[in-house]
């Protein structure tokens, strides 16, 4: 079973905040869409397609169906492929503060601040944790729409344990990049790839001795 997470497709200029739910896809990041989803279909034709409930997750994830041809399913914001580990009354605040320490901070650092500002539910770790043990229950191929804010903690969290060269990519993945992950029948990790996905999809297995 593979299980792919991706970040949504190219977005609109966010104005605030308090408008990050509602950024829709401007044309490029439709047509970018509907190209991801045609090459994507003919390893993953008939997938579950899950996206965050974030707005522009939801269309980046409705347009891909259009060649997938599986089932879509739209999480609601509490729900780990949406913004599981912010606590719901504090997004507003979460979103303030989404660039401490600074824009350029790493996840780990991001996710202490948080921590420390309550207004997060884990700790870096106990998010990953959390999210590949729901990933483990899928029963099928599955492809996850998301943010940078929920791929970027993932794989800056796999580099470490992993002990990884840091990319910058880690921290700031481009629209439609991500990663893949291929669980064997007893559920374990067999493989984990990063993936981009333009003209051809990209992928790079970044723990070949796994």
């Amino acid at each position: 079973m593979r299980v792919v997470v991706l970040r949504h497709s190219y977005r609109k200029k966010i104005k605030s905040p308090r408008h990050a739910p509602f950024a829709k896809l401007t044309f490029k990041g439709k047509i970018a869409a509907l190209k991801a989803g045609k090459l994507l279909s003919e390893g993953f034709k008939k997938a579950d397609v899950i996206t965050s409930n974030v707005h522009r997750c939801y269309q980046t994830g409705r347009l891909m169906n259009l060649f997938i041809r599986g089932k879509v399913i739209r999480e609601s914001i509490n729900a780990l492929p949406s913004l599981g580990y912010v606590v719901e009354s504090e997004y507003l605040f979460w979103n303030e503060n989404y660039n401490l320490p600074s824009r350029d901070s790493p996840y780990y650092e991001r996710f202490a601040a948080w921590r420390r500002m309550g207004c997060i539910k884990y700790s870096l770790k106990e998010f990953v944790h959390e999210f590949i043990e729901w990933m483990r229950k899928m029963q099928k191929n599955t492809v996850i729409i998301t943010h940078d804010s929920h791929i970027a903690p993932i794989l800056e969290h796999m580099s470490i344990k992993y002990s990884l060269p840091y990319r910058k990519e880690f921290t700031f993945p481009n629209p439609l990049s991500g990663y893949e992950i291929e669980f064997n029948g007893r559920k374990e990790i067999k493989e984990i790839n990063l993936v981009k996905i333009s003209k051809k999809i990209v992928r790079e297995n970044i723990l070949p001795n796994l």
